[in-house]
């Protein structure tokens, strides 16, 4: 459901914490990553403790 829901939006990416998806690296183009990937490859965005 995750993956139809990330093409059905155009995603440009799908973070996860899920080993099942993580192990497919991309889904029609997606990339899947954790969320330690997404930020390593945007250090634009701050991550600040909530």
């Amino acid at each position: 459901m995750f993956l139809e829901c990330a093409v059905a939006v155009n995603a440009y990416y799908l973070v996860s914490g899920d080993s099942d998806l993580l192990v497919l690296k991309e889904f029609k183009k997606i990339p899947i990553v954790t969320v330690n990937q997404f930020f390593d490859a945007h250090p634009e965005y701050e991550v600040t403790e909530a």
